[in-house]
């Protein structure tokens, strides 16, 4: 009689259907282990939610993804609020948006996914002398505040009606 394959687990699924966002943090992100002295990541996969999080000293950066959609990425060094990218983006280099990957759906495909976690690791690893030093002058509040109020202001297209947790718009 043949065996009948193991059925698949939910968290395996969810690992399975996380392994090219998860990859794409390890490979774009990697610098932030290799040349800053954050720890190799911790993933965390808590369905529908993906993290992966690298440390340091107190430091994060935090690369999180909800339904396979677009990832998001906060990070807080020192006794600093943490900030997300669109924040940073707009203060350092709002140019740079022009460069961002469009998906064309919410569900980003693997290569989506991988295309959009390099644009924002690329951009991190680009300014990490601003982004990741205690020394350096960082984000100061009244300008990130202002960055992120100009960020909000600027539409974004949602197709699906959802939000960023997947229970429609707040």
């Amino acid at each position: 009689m043949p065996k009948t394959p193991r059925k698949k687990s939910v968290a395996e699924s969810w690992a399975e259907g996380y392994r090219a966002f998860t990859e794409a943090c390890r490979e774009h992100w990697g610098f932030l282990n290799r040349e800053h002295g954050f720890a190799e990541p911790k993933v965390v996969i808590q369905p529908p939610s993906c993290m992966v999080t690298f440390t340091r000293d107190g430091d994060w950066v935090r690369i999180a993804s909800e339904y396979a959609g677009q990832p998001w990425v906060v990070i807080k060094v020192g006794e600093g609020e943490p900030f997300g990218l669109d924040v940073m983006i707009a203060e350092l280099e709002p140019e740079y948006e022009a460069k961002k990957p469009v998906p064309e759906r919410d569900v980003l495909t693997d290569d989506e996914m991988r295309a959009v976690v390099a644009y924002q690791a690329a951009f991190v690893q680009r300014h990490a002398e601003e982004i990741l030093s205690r020394s350096s002058r960082g984000l100061r509040p009244g300008r990130a505040s202002d960055a992120a109020a100009s960020s909000a202001a600027t539409p974004q297209i949602i197709s699906s009606g959802r939000g960023p947790s997947g229970r429609g718009n707040a």
